[in-house]
């Protein structure tokens, strides 16, 4: 083997290194693009499952409120009623 042959062996294997650390390098920062990516998205999820979270409690407080303010003026009517029947049964007692 010539010298000549060593020196161009030790030149493409010294050019084949220097490519594979740049390859490397670009899969390495390629990874960590997408492991940030991952964790935004697993963020965003993680947001919007809150989201729906409160939107479900406030949905719930909200029937609820309805609901009694409802039997509020249920309750309010039903009275009314008993009044007005009253009220009728006097003025008939007294016809």
């Amino acid at each position: 083997m010539s010298d000549d042959f060593l020196e161009r062996l030790s030149k493409q294997i010294a050019a084949m290194r220097t490519d594979l650390v740049e390859h490397i390098d670009h899969l390495q920062n390629a990874i960590g693009e997408l492991r940030d990516e991952v964790a935004v998205n697993f963020r965003a999820g993680e947001r919007i499952d809150r989201a729906r979270t409160e939107i479900a409690r406030g949905a719930a407080a909200e029937r609820e409120e309805h609901t009694r303010t409802i039997t509020e003026r249920v309750a309010e009517i039903e009275q009314q009623i008993r009044r007005l029947d009253a009220r009728v049964a006097a003025l008939e007692s007294k016809g």
